[in-house]
């Protein structure tokens, strides 16, 4: 007790008690022991579970490893192989056109009777597969195969005979059950033409195309009024052949896929195959497209042509070449099938579909008008269409081809309402892969890529077809190009069975890991929780010993405290003149005093402290009142410069409008507002400057109106009003926005033409200026039209002496032009030096006679 009351410091006497008891040893030892064997456990079911991720990480790195060199390889073997199919497809259609070729020279040394044409026709044959006779099932839901035909050999397995062969030993039969096929003549017609276009012999073995002798130099007479081959053919010589392109009538669709009475219900559409394109399984009562290409030479005999022979190949049998043609084992089909991805077709040079399993996608033309049928186009180039008022032949011919096509452009929704499917290459820009095609057999070569399409990732090859007889000798591609569509995914079928057995053996080595991973944790877990226990009794009867010692040491620490507390409260409460008791000299004590001196300085300060506040809360006061006071000049000031500076913005806006109008009543006409005689002027100075800069060219167009006065005369100045602005919006939208068109006076007008680049250019931008002007004018029931005669005249090639008399002379020389454009009647005249002859000067006198002086001023 003596101990605790001296004048030792508090923290001396807590250390003593402590170290006098050794409790802190003790604990600091069996935190250690407890951390260092928590360390120990965790480390070692951390290595425990780092290995075992280890091997799973590294048996799932093998097996992606051995899956995807796998499917790598089988990808690049069924490359290697569809691009060779693709490649021998593509050369057997051009040895089959070449026999064609020489079909048809032979033709021309037959002597021309329908007797030996007949002969020569029924020599020409070649099998076509016909397709099953599908039928749809009871529920309407699918098309269904008929009962399986025998194959040729029925029953016939072979097998090794030796064991030798035994080994992955294949045999396929020598034809696919269920695939007919049938002799058909290769030619639907062979016709002798006289010189002037006159048939005087025709042999048909088909209905396709119609009987009876015909006029062909005459389109309308022709297979779907399309075929212009007479025209070809008369410029050949003799052994020189043409081909045409393929020609057919289009043949719509009602849907895209399966042409079922349940997806005909769904949409909303009578079922009605028959009347729809063939799509094979999908459709296989559709009309079947039906084509020719034909072949023509000319016939000579003693040593002069004396007519053309032509030959009409059924374009079945360029079908037959891609139609049941399949990039997987079974090679060939029953029946042509491109739902499943997996199928052959045909392009020619141009990019137009020309052989499908869909018909609806071969394009073909419109038998009514002998133009191409509209094709699938792109959203955007239909919408295009739509809205140019063209006739489609018309605007297609000036659309860009192969225009960045991606696979994020849509195809026209329109179209497909409409069944108008046919697949262009040129404008199918929702297609990438035509772009793709194109550029593999641009030279003549072959190749692949891989694309999605359709919801598959697809292998698609191309080669080009190695034809070069007539028209298609003129571009790499040859005829045209074969492509074949793969389904990727069939390639894989065994890479992914190993795949899965793989996933299976790493997912059981995986279960196994973590069984025995756990096993190590439970018994880590249990010497975990022994030591624990151990450990935690004999720190609780430690504890136990240190708190009994606290509680005696803090009974004797708190009554002091407790004391100043007291003490403090007194003093929170007002009693500034309350002050502690002293008892002791240690850090109590010392506590004690030093609070004491604080609060003498703190009731010192208080008492100052109130003494400022008041003298303080009077200031403000004051000041804020002035403030008040001066916030409401300041607003009254500036509400005033408001006003002021409201009213002089609108006075400046309205001089500025005024000096705007003025500027342009000073250069441009008041009736058709283009520039008048002064802005003329001064266009055409600025355009020389330009143009001697630049070494370019520019024309002057001196127009007179032609049959305006009586108008003018006889309707009425509103008429003639009307008229000259009509005038003036047909030249504004005819000329380029770089050009100028000024109305010099009356019926007069002038066209500066800048950066003119030939006379070719200049004829064409004339004619585009005659029909604008010539386009009639309905003015209040009346139509009103008038004519034109232009003058041409173009700086520097018409030797002008100086710069300073140039516009002079431009406008002299497109006056001398224009007069002799009027002396024929509507239409134009450039200038030629041979206009100033004496004659010339006398007309051009004349002319000046009838001009007053303004005139001549103004336009010099």
């Amino acid at each position: 007790m003596n101990l605790l009351q001296s004048s030792m410091s508090i923290r001396a006497k807590l250390m003593s008690i402590f170290l006098a008891t050794k409790v802190l040893p003790l604990i600091l030892i069996a935190g250690i022991a407890w951390l260092g064997i928590q360390s120990l456990a965790g480390d070692l079911t951390k290595h425990i579970t780092a290995m075992a991720e280890d091997m799973r990480q590294t048996l799932e790195e093998v097996g992606e490893k051995a899956t995807n060199d796998s499917i790598r390889n089988l990808d690049l073997r069924a490359q290697e192989a569809i691009e060779r199919l693709t490649q021998d497809t593509a050369k057997d259609l051009a040895a089959f056109l070449y026999d064609r070729d020489a079909d048809i020279l032979m033709a021309a040394q037959l002597e021309p009777s329908e007797q030996n044409y007949r002969r020569f026709l029924e020599t020409r044959r070649n099998p076509l597969t016909i397709p099953e006779a599908w039928e749809l099932s009871a529920d309407g839901t699918r098309w269904q195969a008929p009962a399986p035909i025998a194959p040729l050999h029925p029953g016939s397995t072979v097998s090794a005979s030796l064991d030798d062969n035994k080994k992955n030993f294949s045999y396929r039969p020598a034809n696919k059950s269920g695939r007919k096929q049938v002799d058909r003549p290769l030619f639907v017609e062979m016709t002798f033409v006289a010189l002037d276009g006159q048939e005087t012999i025709k042999i048909s073995t088909s209905n396709l195309l119609p009987k009876g002798l015909r006029d062909i130099s005459q389109r309308e007479n022709t297979w779907s009024k399309a075929e212009t081959y007479f025209a070809e053919v008369s410029e050949l010589n003799t052994g020189e052949i043409s081909v045409s392109e393929m020609i057919g009538p289009y043949i719509p669709a009602h849907m895209i896929g399966p042409y079922t009475q349940e997806r005909a219900a769904k949409q909303g559409i009578d079922f009605a195959p028959e009347e729809s394109a063939y799509a094979g399984k999908e459709n296989p009562r559709g009309k079947r497209f039906r084509g020719i290409i034909r072949w023509a030479t000319p016939v000579e005999r003693q040593g002069k042509i004396i007519g053309h022979v032509t030959l009409a190949l059924d374009h079945d049998h360029i079908q037959e070449f891609t139609d049941y043609l399949l990039p997987t084992d079974d090679r060939n089909a029953a029946i042509s099938d491109a739902g499943n991805g997996n199928y052959a077709f045909i392009w020619d040079y141009n990019g137009r579909n020309i052989s499908h399993p869909r018909d609806y996608f071969i394009v073909g033309y419109n038998p009514d008008t002998g133009q191409p049928e509209v094709p699938w186009l792109e959203a955007d180039i239909y919408q295009r269409w739509q809205q140019s008022g063209q006739s489609y032949v018309d605007f297609i011919a000036k659309e860009p081809r192969y225009d960045s096509q991606s696979l994020t452009k849509k195809p026209s929704k329109e179209l497909i309402q409409q069944g108008l499917l046919g697949l262009d290459c040129r404008w199918l820009n929702f297609a990438p892969q035509c772009t793709g095609w194109r550029d593999l057999t641009a030279a003549g070569g072959s190749g692949s890529f891989v694309i999605r399409w359709s919801g598959l990732w697809k292998l698609t090859t191309a080669a080009a077809i190695p034809y070069y007889t007539g028209r298609y000798g003129k571009t790499g591609h040859g005829l045209g190009w074969v492509t074949i569509g793969a389904n990727v995914r069939e390639f894989h079928s065994w890479s992914e069975h190993t795949k899965n057995v793989i996933e299976e053996k790493i997912a059981q080595q995986n279960e196994e890991l973590h069984a025995d991973i756990g096993t190590v944790n439970r018994l880590i877990g249990d010497s975990l929780q022994g030591l624990i226990r151990n450990l935690g009794l004999t720190t609780a009867l430690m504890i136990a010993a240190v708190i009994g010692i606290a509680l005696w040491l803090a009974s004797i620490i708190t009554q002091s405290i407790r004391s100043m507390i007291d003490g403090i409260k007194c003093f929170q409460q007002g009693h500034m003149s309350h002050r502690l008791t002293i008892r002791n000299r240690d850090e109590m004590g010392q506590l004690a005093d030093s609070f004491n001196g604080m609060a003498c300085s703190v009731e010192e300060s208080f008492q100052q402290l109130q003494g400022e506040i008041a003298v303080r809360k009077q200031t403000e006061r004051e000041l804020s009142k002035s403030n008040e006071e001066l916030d409401q000049r300041v607003a009254e000031r500036t509400q005033d410069l408001s006003h002021a500076n409201e009213r002089l913005q609108i006075e400046i806006n309205d001089r500025i409008e005024i000096q705007a109008r003025i500027e342009h009543m000073a250069l441009h006409d008041s009736l058709t507002g283009l520039a008048n005689r002064a802005l003329y002027q001064d266009m055409l100075k600025k355009a020389l400057a330009f143009a001697l800069r630049t070494d370019t060219q520019i024309a002057l167009l001196f127009i007179d109106l032609n049959k305006f006065k009586p108008i003018n005369d006889n309707v009425g100045h509103d008429a003639g009003d009307a008229l000259l602005k009509h005038v003036a919006n047909g030249l504004q939208r005819s000329i380029r926005e770089t050009d100028t068109v000024a109305r010099l006076g009356g019926d007069e007008f002038a066209i500066i033409v800048s950066c003119v680049n030939n006379t070719e250019g200049m004829t064409v931008l004339v004619k585009r200026i005659l029909n604008a002007i010539k386009r009639p004018l309905l003015f209040k029931g009346q139509e009103l039209s008038v004519g034109a005669s232009i003058g041409i005249s173009i700086f520097p090639d018409h030797a002008f002496p100086t710069q300073e008399d140039v516009p002079t002379f431009m406008f002299k020389n497109a006056d001398l032009a224009m007069y002799e454009a009027k002396l024929k009647g509507d239409g134009y005249c450039f200038y030629t030096p041979a206009m100033r002859t004496k004659e010339a000067i006398e007309i051009e006198g004349k002319l000046n006679e009838n001009r007053t002086p303004q005139e001549e001023t103004s336009l010099s």
